[in-house]
Formats: structure tokens, C-alpha cells, sequence
């Protein structure tokens, strides 16, 4: 340690080799720290007795004019406020105690209102800048995974630049993917992934993860995320909050603030979290002999044992298994973000310009995401009734080589990965994807019928790509014409164009005509709100606040897809190069204008009292319920303050809410939309395209609109408690929580006699009944050391209450050989499929052929979503070095793998191999009670028993515990650049997603999900791209 600090020393001291600091008579300048040593920004520091005073800078800094015998007061929220006498000094190093317990946290609630949390009367967890950035992922939602009680986060893919999706409380609704609003410095923001053409309620067919739009997000850039859960907490955003609201505060520079500049510079490393576990004892052969062929992609072949055979080559080797095949296509992916922020201030003005760019490729060959990030956030005051802010952020983003996922689709890559025989070099694959004749270059087959494509042209030639560009901000005027009132403006937007191709190339095997497919899609939000707000107090015992607002929101939508076939000439990719073009063209538009309002009391710091109310106007509703509204009211009371000040308890909270929120549909449900059509099957009718005999033609729609529809409705009840003992050494905050969701806007079938085939509705009652609880731990904490342990626990309970009378289960997605997501009454939402017929005493039902006897009905196989989670944190610091790791835990739920079936089917997982491939006798009995004596085949036992058509044998116990996150961290001695240009300097070593601790999933991670964030649904994998484990280094300066 002696030799590093002597080193560390030697690199500081030329760094500060010109450096200089001079010190004035009456100028104080000094630095304040954590108990780490890295600088506390945004301090306020104030000469006692006087209105003379400073913030510190972004290195800790701080500079004012004062007395040689002046006092010096310095505070900041989360620490112990500290005094310091000058003495004579100019230079006053300050080093601030931690108060992680205070009992006064500031948070953001709706509407971007500031509170105090001890005046809450519903729960709101916040995760602070240093939690999202301790171990950057390249999606901000990851950053939240087991830190929040009572949210799920899963990612789709291992995709660069992949998607994650967030449900709060358990899914609500029957008819909307449950994802939360998002809002970013008052501005509602979309995170959205659009896929017009697989929209989430199939789960088969192949897809492509294009990431979801808060992905565009820096996290550098981002203060804290509060995440507000109960409807009472959501209460005045209305419709649009109804599962949730994320609210997202960016950094700002501070008023009498140094200009500085901070950097956070990143390099990780990644790998494949897990990959399957194959057999390594069979080559690749005809299914019902065993005999060798290079023309299957399975191990159902002979025992390897170095005999001479041909490859797809034509080449004459020996069998052996290449172990490490599969785990060699995939390559060490690399990631780098670095990030630099300017920030300053003087007594009127405060400003911050970031910058950020993120670079990754993946483990798949030719993967790539580049993210670049432009933020600025500065203030003005005017004078003391006149104030101003505008904050915006521009995000440019390419991709290429995101793979394809799911079925049905040449390009799913996954499938062919985990198809390479056990005797195959990768090297075979890799030198020889393509054939060529002449000029013509084609896609080179692996197998004799020429049906199977070398996956290397897939990553080469088939390379999808994505551009988004994207900006979004807030222009926020504020006025103060008396005491107490306040008028103000928040006109913010969201907008982004989003370019996709999706290639299929020339010589393609099983397209060899070529195709390419393209989706532009443009999205723009506008959002004003104007809220003129009253505070004051009556005698020394009454707080009064009042509120009152007005929201206009508007959305617009535009998909263009195109579909171009028959390419004329190779590796141009123009719709005038393509035989035919298939265009659609959709566009939607709506709008939400609201009234709220909102009345605060307080009692002595004792007794809180909120009210809130709002009324909608939706355009996407008839007119008979476009006008609809909703209540809500929170108590909060401090009993610890009627109790005698005792080293036990130091804070003591019940707090009680009720709330009631509706909400709309999408736009045109309730209009007859007709869609042009550019041809339609007449039989017998040679020419049936479109325009035909000069006429144009239009499909009506498929969906009846009910003119009656009434808003969605949800109440929600909330209680909870919030502890804290021995002064904070023990934390304990638990809430109970109750939501019914009723008159469900869903599209149910209809009698194809009435002319259409669904019926857009109000059906369905469906209940969230929770527990959540969050508890802290310091065991330890001395001068240099401390210990603090956080724990979040939730658990929630999802149930149908009632469906429609015409139905007793609604199908959310469905696919995959009947496996479906139903809500049934009586049940939450689960997976349905077939499965094993079993008999009375549940023994196997074994058909005269050895094979299970599979149902012809589907039942329920297990609910998707968890029992319960949680998550475990450590952080542990003794003096500047600081260990901090995070474990998340899920337990129960279900989940489907088509993986799973495809390794087990095609004999390469490795429990294929049993007693060394000899038959099978199924422990079962046959129809007539007997026991069975039957012996298949190994192949035929996998192959008929564990297929997709037999839905049960692929799920599994989805629970899994995981080492989230680990950092290791470094916080130089701020005496070391005293006389240097360096405010602070950090160095780490950084990992996520490290260790997949336990699972009831074989061969992959049970998080994968092939559901993205606009879905109905979760738990269904099928060829996703394996997630990622990443670890790698981290620096952090400030000057």
C-alpha cells in the first residue's frame, strides 16, 4: 500500500508541477469532502451571522471573503451540518459526517412539487446519481434492478443496446403493457419500443430487440429517479400515471458555483453470462438410425470416436468434439463511456453542459451500438419574484447487427447457433459462409439439402440496422407577484425520428431472391402545464398549501413500413432494385387536456393532510365519458413527535392514502377505420390486385366500436409505516397496499355474423394486493469504518377477479402450438399450454408407441409473474477505499423456454446423452392402468416428449438469485492535490450482471424475456440472445 500512495504521489505531483495557488489576506477558500474523500457538491457554506456565503463546486471547492476570526457554518442534505473557525486560515479542508438517516429528505413528487418526505402520506422510493452511476449500464432502467422495492425490471436480450422493461406493483390491466409514465424535469417522456408488425400479443414469429426509448437517456446526466407507485402518488398526472410514474430530475449547475469540469470515464469487458450445457459425445446423424451425415444440424448421430468422415466441406476428418464451439462464435464484447460535464454559477445564473458517449460492441461478431449524448440545464433569477430554467437533451444513436429473436425467420441467430454440431470447427464456419459462381455470391449451406445457411453470412450480410435521433426539454418561466404565491409555466416536448432496416440478403438461403424491410417512425409529445401555487402558515402551528393546474397533452405518431422483395442486383438496398414494394402507412394523433388541483395542511410537524383532484377531457373517448374524474387523499402523522426525545426510537410514521384514477383508450378505437388494400383473394379470378377495373378498395374494420365505452377506473389503498431507531441505525419502512382495476378496456370476440369479428369493451376486474418493505442496517460505524446493509423485500398478489359474462378467460398473447397468457377468473396471469396426461395418483399416461400421451386441451401451467423479490446491498468503506455489491433476488413465477426445447429436441443438451444414448422405458403406465415396458429410442423420447407442442415440458420455476452489481472504489486523499489543479480523483473496478447465483432454468438465464417494454405479457423466451456479464475499470475526476 506504501509503494501504490508513493506512485499515486509521484503521478499527482507532475501532474501539479505548474500549478499555483495564491491566497489573499481576506479571501477563504477550502474543499469539503465525504467521509471517503470525494467531494460533496452543491455544499452550502455561510459565515455564521451573515448573509456572505458559497456553494461548492463539482471538486468539493468553495471561495468567499471572510473575517480572520469568522465562523463558517456548512451544510448539505444526507450529512451532519459542521462549523469551522477560520483562525487565520485560507485554506480549510472540511470533511462532512454522513447522516444517512436523516428523517428530512427532500423528494420529487407529481408534478415536479418538492416535498418533504416525513409529509408523505404514500410511499416513494428514490435512487440517488451516485447508485445509477456507481456501475453505468447502457440502460438507465438496469441501473434500477433490485435497488426499488416493488419493481421488476427484466431485459428482453443480451442484444448491444437491448431493451428492459419495468412493471410496478404487478400488471393492471388487461388491455396495456403496464409500463409507467416517465417524466424528465416535468416534461412526460415515451419509452416506447414501436413494432407495428409484432405488437406483443403473438409470442411466435421472429422479432428484433430495438431497444426502448429510455435507453436514450444518459445516466451521468441524471440528479435522482424517484419512482412514485401508489395512485396516490400519481394521482395529479392523471390517466397516463395510472401504473406508476418514474420521475426523473437531471443535474443543474449551482448559483455562486466555480465553473468546473468533471469527468467519468468507463471500459468494460463482456462476456456471455451463461451458455448451455452441451453433450460432447455424439456428432450430427440421421434421428431414427445414428448413422453420420453432415446434412443434420443435431447430435442424434454416432458416438464421437475419432472415426473419418466427410464435412460440409467435402473434406475427409476425424470426429472429435470441438468443446468450445459455440462459446467461440461469440466474441468479448467492449464497451466505453465517457462523459465530461461543465458546470457553474454566479449570485443570478446557474448552468451545466454535458456531454456523453457511449460505445459497445457485442459478444455477437459485427453488433455494434454507439450512443452520443448532448444535455444542457441552466437557470436564471431575474429578480427575487421572477425566475426561469430551460433544460433540453439531444440523443443520436446507431446500431447495426442487432440479431434477430423468436422463430419462423432466417435470420434468428440464436437458433443456428446452438444447432452447430459437436464435430464442427466454428473455423469452418467462419472461412467458408459464402459460395460463389462467377460473379454471383451466395450464402453457403452447411447440410446436403442446401436448406440450412452458414450463420457467419447471417452476422455479414444480414446486418439490421437502426438510427434514432432524438431531443426532448422543458422551458419553465416562474413568477412570484406577492408573498407566498406563485404562478408557473412548464411548456416542454419529445421528440424522435427512428430509421430500421432489417436485411435479408441476396442469395439468402430460403430467400434467395433477397428482401429488406424498412420502418421509419416519428414520434412527437407536446406538454404544457401552468400551476399557480399559494404557501403560507397560520400562527406558529399551521402549514397551508395550496394548488391549483391546468395540462394540455397532445401525441402524434407515424409508422412507414416497407417491405421490399425480389432484390434485381445484389447488396442494393433501394426500393427501385426490388421486384415488388409492399407500403403501410399509419398515423395516430390524440389529445388529453386536465383541471387538477391540490390542497396540503400541516399540524405542528405532526399531522400531514393532502387532497388532489382532477378531471380529464380525452379525445379517444366518446363523448358521453370523454370528461371523467378522480380524487385522491394521503395522511401522514408523526407519532414520534408526542413521545419523549429516547435513544430507541428516533422517528416514528404511519401514513395513510386512497386514491381513484381512470384512464383511456387508444386513439381510433371508437371509429370505423378503412384501410386501403392492394389486393385481395378472389378465387378463380385471375387479376385480383388492386386497383381493379379503375376502382379502389378498402378493408372495413375488424373491430366494432362500442360507442359506449366508459374510461378504465382504478382505486388503490395504501397504508405503511416508517421507522427509524438508535438514531437511525436501524431503518424499517413497510407498506401494505390494495388496487382494483375495473371496467378493463378490452377487445373481445364476437359472432362473425355481426359483420365484424371483435368488440371493443369494458370487462374485466383485476386486483394487486401487496407488500412492500425496505429496511437499513449500520452495524458498524467508526471514524474509519463503516458497514451499512439495505434491504427491500415486496411481494405481490395479482387476481381476475371478473371477466366478461360471455367469457371465463381473456388471452393476452398467444403462440408456440397453443401456449397462451391468459386471465382467468380466479387466477392472476398465467402461462396456459398442453401437457403430460397424467392418472389419478399422477403417474405418465404412456401411449402403445412409448411415448407420453400429450393433452389436446390446454391448463394452466403457473403464473408468469414472481412471488416475491428482493434485493441485498452491502457497502462497506474503511477510510478512502469502499466495497459496495448488490444481490437480486426472485423467487417463483414460471417461465417458457423454447431454447430449452430446441437443444433437447435436436439431442444437443447435454441430458440427452442419459445412459449413454441407450433406449428408454418411461416410468408410466399405459391406458389401461398397466405399468409400461415400451423402450423407444433417446431420440424419440426427446424429440416427441419435449417438443413445443408439449408446453409443459418447457417451463420452469423461474426464480433466480444474482450478483447484480460490485464496485470496488478509490477515493484519492484530497491533501494530495491541495496545491494542484485536480479538485478530486477516483479510480474503481466496476461489474454488473456477474454471477447467476442460482436458477431452476437449464442452459439459459431466466431473466430473458421476449416480451419488450410495449407488450401484454412476461415469461416466454424463445432464441433470445444470451444476456451478459461485464467488468472492467473506472475513473472519476473533477478540476
Amino acid at each position: 500500500m506504501r509503494m501504490i500512495n508513493k506512485i499515486l504521489l509521484s503521478l499527482i505531483a507532475v501532474l501539479c508541477l505548474d500549478a499555483t495557488v495564491t491566497a489573499q489576506n481576506k479571501q477563504v477558500s477550502g474543499t469539503v469532502t465525504d467521509p471517503a474523500g470525494a467531494p460533496v457538491v452543491g455544499a452550502t457554506v455561510l459565515v455564521e451571522g451573515t448573509t456572505i456565503g458559497s456553494t461548492t463546486d463539482a471538486s468539493g471547492h468553495f471561495s468567499l471573503n471572510a473575517p480572520e476570526d469568522a465562523k463558517l457554518n456548512i451544510s448539505f442534505i444526507g450529512y451532519e451540518p459542521q462549523q469551522v473557525d477560520v483562525a487565520g486560515r485560507t485554506h480549510i479542508p472540511v470533511s462532512l459526517k454522513e447522516d444517512s438517516h436523516t428523517i428530512d429528505d427532500v423528494v420529487v413528487t407529481a408534478m415536479g412539487i418538492t416535498r418533504s418526505e416525513k409529509t408523505l402520506g404514500y410511499s416513494v422510493s428514490t435512487v440517488k446519481s451516485d447508485e445509477l452511476t456507481k456501475a453505468r449500464d447502457g440502460n438507465v432502467l438496469n441501473a434500477l434492478s433490485g435497488k426499488v422495492a416493488g419493481v421488476n425490471i427484466s431485459s428482453s436480450s443480451g442484444t448491444a443496446g437491448g431493451s428492459s422493461r419495468i412493471i410496478i406493483r404487478g400488471q393492471s390491466s388487461l388491455g396495456s403493457s403496464g409500463q409507467p409514465l416517465f417524466v424528465i424535469d416535468g416534461m412526460p417522456v415515451s419509452n416506447q419500443s414501436y413494432d407495428p408488425g409484432n405488437a406483443g400479443s403473438a409470442l411466435s414469429g421472429a422479432a428484433v430487440d430495438p431497444g426502448n426509448r429510455m435507453g436514450d437517456i444518459a445516466s451521468d446526466d441524471i440528479e435522482s429517479i424517484n419512482v412514485l407507485k401508489g395512485a396516490a402518488a400519481t394521482a395529479l398526472y392523471g390517466a397516463r400515471a395510472k401504473d406508476g410514474a418514474v420521475i426523473i430530475t437531471t443535474k443543474k449547475g449551482s448559483k455562486n458555483q466555480q465553473t468546473s469540469v468533471s469527468i467519468n470515464s468507463t471500459m468494460r469487458f463482456e462476456s456471455v453470462l451463461r451458455l448451455p450445457d452441451f453433450q460432447n459425445s455424439y456428432a450430427q446423424g440421421v434421428p431414427t438410425t445414428g448413422a453420420y451425415s453432415y446434412g443434420y444440424q443435431n447430435g442424434w448421430g454416432p458416438k464421437i470416436e475419432g472415426q473419418t468422415v466427410k464435412n460440409f466441406l467435402g473434406q475427409d476428418v476425424q470426429l472429435r468434439a470441438y468443446k468450445n464451439n459455440v462459446k467461440d462464435f461469440y466474441q468479448t464484447g467492449h464497451t466505453y463511456i465517457n462523459s465530461v460535464a461543465v458546470s457553474g454559477g454566479d449570485d443570478k445564473n446557474d448552468f451545466r453542459l454535458g456531454l456523453t458517449a457511449h460505445n459497445q460492441t457485442g459478444v455477437i461478431p459485427n453488433n455494434e451500438y454507439d450512443k452520443y449524448n448532448v444535455s444542457f440545464n441552466g437557470g436564471r433569477k431575474f429578480n427575487d419574484k421572477l425566475e426561469a430554467r430551460i433544460s433540453f437533451s439531444y440523443a443520436h444513436t446507431t446500431s447495426q447487427g442487432r440479431p434477430a429473436q423468436g422463430s419462423n425467420d432466417v435470420n434468428v441467430l440464436v437458433n443456428q447457433i446452438n444447432a452447430i454440431p459437436r464435430t464442427t470447427d466454428i473455423n469452418w464456419l467462419k472461412n467458408n459462409w459464402y459460395a460463389q459462381d462467377g460473379t454471383t455470391v451466395t450464402q453457403a449451406s452447411v447440410d446436403e439439402a442446401g436448406k440450412t445457411g452458414n450463420l457467419y453470412w447471417t452476422v455479414n450480410k444480414n446486418k439490421n440496422t437502426g438510427t434514432v435521433d432524438r431531443m426532448f426539454g422543458s422551458a419553465v418561466i416562474s413568477y412570484k407577484p406577492v408573498k407566498g404565491l406563485t404562478i408557473t409555466n412548464n411548456l416542454g416536448t419529445d421528440f424522435f425520428e427512428e430509421q430500421r432496416r432489417q436485411i435479408y440478403a441476396w442469395g439468402t438461403v430460403g430467400l434467395p431472391d433477397g428482401q429488406f424491410n424498412t420502418n421509419n417512425i416519428t414520434y412527437r409529445q407536446i406538454n404544457n402545464d401552468l400551476m399557480i401555487s399559494y404557501d403560507t402558515t397560520f400562527g406558529k402551528d399551521w402549514s397551508f398549501k395550496a394548488m391549483l393546474g391546468h395540462n394540455i397533452n397532445q401525441n402524434f405518431t407515424k409508422y412507414l413500413d416497407v417491405t421490399a422483395k425480389n432484390l434485381l442486383v445484389a447488396d442494393i438496398y433501394s426500393y427501385a432494385n426490388a421486384e415488388s414494394v409492399i407500403t403501410t402507412n399509419d398515423q395516430a394523433k390524440s389529445r388529453l387536456i386536465g383541471v387538477y388541483g391540490e390542497i396540503d395542511l400541516g399540524y405542528k410537524d405532526i399531522v400531514y393532510l393532502s387532497v388532489t383532484g382532477r378531471n380529464d377531457w380525452s379525445s379517444t373517448m366518446p363523448k358521453s365519458h370523454r370528461s371523467y374524474f378522480y380524487p385522491s387523499v394521503s395522511a401522514g402523522f408523526v407519532f414520534s413527535q408526542l413521545i419523549p426525545q429516547n435513544d430507541v426510537l428516533s422517528f416514528g410514521k404511519l401514513r395513510l392514502s386512497y386514491a381513484n384514477v381512470g384512464s383511456d383508450t387508444v386513439p381510433y378505437a371508437l371509429d370505423f377505420l378503412y384501410t386501403p388494400e392492394s389486393s385481395i383473394f378472389l378465387q378463380y379470378v385471375g387479376n385480383n390486385s388492386i386497383p381493379h377495373g379503375g376502382l379502389l378498395a378498402y378493408m372495413a374494420p375488424a373491430t366494432y366500436p362500442d360507442p359506449n365505452l366508459e374510461p378504465q377506473n382504478q382505486s388503490s389503498f395504501e397504508i405503511g409505516t416508517d421507522l427509524r431507531f438508535f438514531n437511525g441505525r436501524i431503518r424499517l419502512d413497510a407498506t401494505y397496499y390494495y388496487n382494483k382495476t375495473t371496467k378493463n378496456i378490452v377487445r373481445l370476440d364476437v359472432a362473425n355474423s355481426t359483420g365484424f369479428f371483435y368488440m371493443r369493451k369494458n370487462a374485466g376486474t383485476i386486483t394487486n394486493e401487496g407488500v412492500e418493505i425496505m429496511a437499513g442496517f449500520t452495524p458498524v460505524e467508526t471514524r474509519n469504518f463503516s458497514w451499512d446493509l439495505d434491504v427491500n423485500f415486496a411481494s405481490n398478489r395479482q387476481l381476475v377477479k371478473k371477466l366478461d359474462p360471455s367469457i371465463t378467460s381473456y388471452t393476452l398473447s398467444a403462440g408456440f402450438n397453443s401456449l397462451q397468457i391468459k386471465a382467468a377468473e380466479g387466477e392472476p396471469f398465467s402461462l396456459y399450454g398442453t401437457y403430460w396426461m397424467t392418472d389419478d395418483e399422477g403417474n405418465y399416461i404412456i401411449k402403445d408407441d412409448g411415448t407420453r400421451a400429450v393433452s389436446e386441451t390446454t391448463k394452466n401451467l403457473g403464473k408468469v409473474a414472481p412471488d416475491w423479490t428482493m434485493g441485498i446491498s452491502n457497502t462497506l468503506r474503511y477510510r478512502n477505499l469502499s466495497l459496495s455489491f448488490l444481490i437480486d433476488v426472485r423467487y417463483g413465477g414460471v417461465m417458457y423456454s423454447g431454447t430449452v426445447s430446441d437443444l433437447r429436441v435436436n439431442g444437443m443438451a447435454e441430458e440427452t446423452i442419459g445412459k449413454n444414448r441407450t433406449d428408454i422405458v418411461d416410468k408410466g403406465v399405459k391406458q389401461d392402468g398397466t405399468e409400461n415396458t415400451t423402450a423407444i429410442t433417446p431420440y424419440q423420447f426427446w424429440s416427441n416428449n419435449y417438443s413445443s407442442k408439449v408446453s409443459e415440458a418447457n417451463v420452469f420455476d423461474a426464480t433466480f438469485v444474482k450478483l447484480r452489481e460490485m464496485v470496488l472504489s478509490y477515493q484519492m486523499p484530497q491533501r494530495w492535490f491541495k496545491n494542484c489543479f485536480i479538485g478530486s480523483l477516483a479510480l474503481g473496478v466496476e461489474g454488473r450482471n456477474l454471477w447467476l447465483m442460482k436458477s431452476n432454468v437449464p442452459h439459459i438465464d431466466p431473466e430473458t424475456n421476449i416480451f419488450g417494454p410495449s407488450a401484454v405479457g412476461s415469461g416466454v423466451e424463445y432464441s433470445a440472445i444470451p444476456t451478459t456479464r461485464s467488468w472492467g475499470f473506472n475513473i472519476k475526476l473533477t478540476f
